[in-house]
């Protein structure tokens, strides 16, 4: 899973941001720059911000929304992300002066390009990673949504694996069923593709999903593309071998 990816999801103010990866270059963070930031008060937050305008009251905890972007604060790259979704202005814990009386917090809910929720290996089959991208544009605003997208993707892993969608007459073969075929080949990244597939069942019976509880279907289906598409480890290998029979790196080509 991307680092930092799971620090995205919740109430964040500049203190905390988090360092989630550019979604365009990969190597730099998108920060936060409250001035790149336009915030809008709901109806009873306007009213308490004129009446202190009019000196008739102090600045209190306000509601709206916000939006802006984010830049990356790779130098070469400094993509600008466009992002938007709830806002606070909150007191302060009180436990660092130094951050002032008030801050202001945002939920995400809405990042465009949108984060990567993982790195896909490149021989990750098209409709597995159509997959995973579709979910990485809607799980700040609908996790549920994000988590069905997930299960797809499983599905789709299924079929480039070789477990038929369909029966011998045509009729779609549910998930689970699918799942115990794969079973008998491979029963360790079976068990984690049925993990997805409950908490992509969650996903269409539960709009309470929150984008931390999707992102552990994100976790373990990273790991079953990992073990199933990423050459890297045997590329390894193969070069760890070119060297012991060469006796020397040297002798090896690049």
């Amino acid at each position: 899973m991307a680092k930092h990816i799971r620090e995205f999801d919740g109430w964040l103010g500049k203190y905390d941001w988090p360092r989630v990866a550019c979604p365009t270059c990969g190597d730099g963070s998108l920060a936060l720059d409250e001035s790149k930031m336009t915030t809008l008060t709901d109806v009873a937050g306007t009213e308490m911000v004129d009446l202190h305008h009019k000196n008739l009251g102090p600045p209190e905890e306000l509601e709206g929304t916000f939006h802006g972007h984010l830049q990356c604060d790779n130098s070469s790259c400094a993509e600008m992300v466009t992002v938007a979704g709830n806002w606070q202005f909150v007191v302060n814990d009180g436990s660092d002066p130094a951050k002032g009386q008030f801050a202001d917090i945002y939920q995400v809910q809405y990042v465009n390009p949108p984060v990567r929720l993982m790195t896909l290996p490149a021989s990750t089959p098209a409709k597995v990673r159509d997959g995973v991208e579709s979910a990485s544009r809607i799980i700040w605003a609908s996790p549920s949504a994000a988590a069905n997208r997930l299960r797809y993707a499983a599905e789709e892993l299924l079929t480039h694996e070789g477990v038929a969608p369909k029966t011998s007459f045509g009729g779609f073969r549910p998930l689970s069923k699918r799942i115990e075929e794969y079973e008998a080949t491979e029963l360790d990244l079976a068990n984690a593709l049925k993990a997805i597939s409950y908490i992509g069942n969650e996903g269409s019976h539960d709009e309470l999903l929150s984008a931390s509880q999707v992102l552990e279907g994100v976790t373990i289906l990273d790991h079953v593309i990992t073990a199933l598409y990423d050459d890297s480890t045997a590329a390894l290998q193969a070069k760890i071998k070119a060297i012991n029979d060469a006796k020397g790196v040297l002798n090896v080509k690049p």
